[in-house]
């Protein structure tokens, strides 16, 4: 049998990164706060795709079914650049909040949760998340705008 090892460097430039500041922050006596949002999906504002924009693009080209949120747990780009401005004008700081099943699956197609991630935090910070349907529509109309699909 042979195994496959997957290599996921984003992920761990990420949590490497984050360490490094958690570490910077605690010697230099800073203020530090994080966000960890789910999978970020929406509707783009820059010129060329990234990578979330592009595989959102993929999938909705091919008519690929989302997974359901008891795999990943999607949240609006917009909803994420809100809780960023939320914490630094709440001034929590050493904090982190996880955002878990925010969009969450459509209500006809309900899914098996996997596990649970409070939102009790991420709703601290007073944002009224966006629904996975709003954030699909947004999307394909933004696509649309700018030429990547026709329908």
């Amino acid at each position: 049998m042979t195994e496959i090892i997957v290599q996921d460097w984003y992920s761990l430039c990420k949590t490497l990164a984050e360490t490094a500041a958690w570490k910077m922050a605690r010697e230099n006596g800073l203020d530090l706060v994080t966000l960890h949002p789910g999978l970020t999906i929406g509707p783009p504002l820059q010129p060329s795709l990234n990578l979330s924009c592009y595989t959102l693009l993929i999938l909705i080209k091919e008519g690929i079914q989302f997974l359901p949120s008891s795999v990943y747990r999607y949240v609006d780009v917009r909803d994420v650049a809100l809780a960023h401005i939320a914490a630094i004008l709440l001034q929590t700081a050493d904090t982190a909040w996880l955002g878990g099943n925010i969009c969450g699956a459509p209500e006809d197609r309900p899914t098996k949760l996997l596990y649970q991630i409070s939102r009790e935090r991420a709703e601290s910070l007073g944002i009224s998340f966006r629904p996975l349907e709003d954030t699909l529509k947004d999307s394909v109309e933004c696509f649309r705008d700018i030429n990547l699909i026709t329908l």
